[in-house]
């Protein structure tokens, strides 16, 4: 997939993989972070709620999920990063205005820590050069 092919949205730039013109891409695949395994991500596009719910990490409610389109470094796969509260806060609070689409991180889940009222997972999240 090149570069200019964004998941789940209209678009008339980019090729598919047999070299045809984009239209829009209906199907995204997830970058999902696992515990201690650094990802090299570009955020393409601003955190937005999705229409599809999925589990909070607290386990307890099912909710619309904040998502964001990205595009991992190393395999050039586009997809969705699904955005937990930590990760979300973390980025919204770093970078106000939406001012981290386009910029590249490093980021790295760590294990569940407890919580005043619920366990939740850290993130390592370091802008780097793309």
């Amino acid at each position: 997939m090149n570069s200019k092919q964004i998941k789940g949205k209209s678009t008339g730039s980019g090729t598919t993989a047999s070299g045809r013109k984009v239209v829009r891409q209906v199907t995204a695949s997830v970058i999902k972070f696992e515990i201690d395994e650094p990802r090299v991500v570009r955020i393409e596009d601003a955190m937005r709620v999705s229409t599809r719910k999925v589990r909070d990490d607290d386990k307890r409610k099912m909710g619309p999920a904040t998502i964001c389109t990205a595009t991992d470094m190393e395999t050039g796969e586009q997809g969705v990063i699904v955005c937990n509260k930590v990760f979300s806060g973390n980025l919204s609070e770093a970078y106000p205005g939406d001012t981290y689409i386009g910029k590249v991180f490093e980021v790295t889940k760590r294990a569940k820590k407890k919580g005043a009222h619920f366990d939740y997972s850290p993130f390592d999240i370091v802008e780097v050069e793309a």
